[in-house]
């Protein structure tokens, strides 16, 4: 115990050094973090707003307890899926394993202490869905001191049962990846892999909840009953224990529930800790090596595979070969950008009024607004896939190598937003497949917006770059840090959206015809492209000489 302790000290002191810099707080990180909160407010403010509508409707049918059950149960599936990543970047990916292996310790030791970190991110996730609901129930329903004490102890623990569950999947996945010649290869396969679970599950628990709501005569019986009747509809380990714990409080009954919740998670996590004991140390032990292919190369073979290129070509394979080759970058910078797409689909998809609705919404606007849509996806996925938003942290302390090669600061710049651009232009292709193929929109303005959506995703490539530029994480010591703990990633993201939205909203309000959307488009973004370029020939260039740790 006293090692697991220690271990979680250590890292937790790295997470709070995060944010000192020459033993002096950063004041440039705590402005991105305010800036941050201030950004997902509008968010928590909307679902503050919903949720009290929601209360209102179910209050009326005596059934406001089921709000808790869907916070309950669409928190636990947003931290179990967004928590894969964090899972396996940590476990497996950071380049501290090969330093605990060496040392005394049990895998459960290391697990834990690897479990918390994953566990103190996922507190953002709960911040943003889990505390307002647990704040509208409460304050709506007039609950006293017991339910407020209840709701903290239920926020620090609730992500423990998603994140062990997920864990439990990477671990069984993760442990065949030292069985394989090519441990690079399997990595990515193995990360993909625990995605694709995760993903599976999600959709049948949500074909499954959508078959039990569909099912009309149940669910009279259930509206029927009253008294919270329709808790019991949202299922997910624990927590029909934890809702109804909630709901009563302050009797007898809601204690004994609450216990039995707490029980059901200490047995999850003590499941987790099982595996990790079989599974940990087998999966992680050689992970970090890579395998290779000898052979010699004849004087015509080294001819052929030799040949000049122009230094930005060959700047920008290399960034694309990094992303690729590297399990944690492939991850969080390149799969995101093809199952982003399907991943805003799906609830739509899961059930049929969902995508009757989304389809109808497609095909009956005009097609200006269509193009509109499909052109600020381009800019928002851009925007969502980190590539350009880490470029620069991604080269660490291996900055100093970008002073002295032979190739401008302006080159290795619009090398990196052209990696960005190249993955961009990837991703909407993805997206005007998926909607091909499943909404049939119109192939004249699909056609339109891979033309058009251009000019986007270079106005999200450099935008992201530029972000990067102003603050890059270069002090990390593994690849997990850099782009998942990284704070421009975030402010990509909310800069991406506000231009998106922005976007979408003025084509609302103005309604204009196709063609003057196409112009209005092109020279927009045209302006916005031109004024972002500059800045990164002066300032940025300016910046990128002046990197230091």
């Amino acid at each position: 115990m006293s090692n697991i302790v220690a271990l979680s000290m250590i890292f937790l002191k790295n997470i709070v050094n995060s944010i000192y810099k020459d033993n002096k707080i950063n004041q440039r990180t705590i402005g991105f973090v305010l800036l941050i909160v201030v950004s997902f407010l509008p968010i928590v403010v909307s679902i503050v707003r919903f949720m009290n509508y929601v209360y209102d409707v179910l209050s009326q049918i005596d059934q406001e307890g089921v709000l808790l059950s869907i916070g309950f149960f669409t928190s636990g599936l947003a931290i179990f899926f967004l928590g894969l990543f964090y899972i396996i970047g940590t476990f497996y990916f950071s380049e501290d394993i090969e330093t605990l292996l060496p040392l005394p310790l049990r895998s459960y030791e290391i697990i834990s202490s690897k479990f918390l970190v994953v566990v103190i991110y996922e507190y953002i996730t709960a911040l943003i869905i889990l505390a307002p609901v647990l704040l509208v129930y409460g304050i709506r329903s007039g609950e006293g001191i017991v339910y407020y004490i209840l709701s903290i102890i239920t926020f620090l623990i609730f992500p423990i049962i998603p994140l062990a569950l997920g864990s439990i999947i990477v671990m069984i996945i993760m442990r065949f990846s030292n069985i394989a010649k090519n441990k690079d290869l399997f990595k990515l396969f193995g990360g993909i892999a625990a995605l694709a679970v995760g993903l599976s599950i999600n959709i049948i628990i949500q074909k499954f909840m959508n078959g039990v709501l569909s099912n009309p005569e149940a669910l009279q019986r259930l509206l029927l009953e009253g008294n919270n009747s329709l808790v019991n509809v949202y299922s997910f380990p624990g927590l029909k224990y934890l809702t109804y714990a909630l709901i009563n409080n302050s009797t007898l009954s809601g204690i004994l529930n609450y216990v039995i919740f707490i029980v059901i998670t200490l047995a999850v996590f003590a499941i987790f800790l099982f595996v990790a004991e079989k599974l940990y140390f087998k999966g992680v032990i050689g992970i970090s090596e890579a395998g290779s292919k000898k052979r010699m190369l004849s004087n015509d073979q080294l001819a052929k595979g030799s040949f000049k290129r122009s230094a930005v070509v060959s700047y920008t394979l290399k960034e694309l070969r990094i992303l690729f080759r590297t399990p944690i970058y492939f991850l969080n910078c390149i799969l995101i950008t093809f199952i982003l797409p399907i991943l805003l689909i799906l609830p739509a998809l899961s059930q049929q009024d969902g995508f009757n609705t989304l389809s109808n919404l497609i095909n009956s606007n005009s097609l200006g607004i269509l193009l509109i849509l499909g052109f600020s996806f381009t800019v928002f996925i851009t925007s969502m896939n980190a590539v350009t938003a880490t470029s620069i942290s991604r080269e660490g302390h291996n900055y100093f190598v970008s002073k002295f090669i032979p190739i401008s600061y302006m080159d290795q710049i619009m090398a990196k937003v052209l990696a960005g651009i190249i993955l961009g232009i990837a991703g909407t292709v993805m997206m005007l497949l998926t909607v091909l193929i499943v909404f049939r929109i119109n192939i004249y303005v699909a056609l339109l917006i891979s033309i058009i959506g251009i000019l986007g995703v270079t106005f999200g490539s450099m935008l992201g770059i530029a972000i990067d530029l102003y603050n890059p994480k270069l002090n990390w010591d593994s690849e997990q840090k850099a782009v998942k703990q990284n704070l421009n990633v975030v402010l990509h993201m909310f800069f991406g959206t506000i231009f998106a939205g922005g976007t979408i909203y003025l084509g609302f309000m103005l309604k204009l015809d196709l063609g003057m959307t196409i112009l209005a488009l092109i020279l927009s973004y045209l302006v916005f492209n031109i004024l972002i370029y500059r800045f990164l020939a002066t300032k940025g260039v300016q910046l990128y000489s002046q990197l230091s740790d």
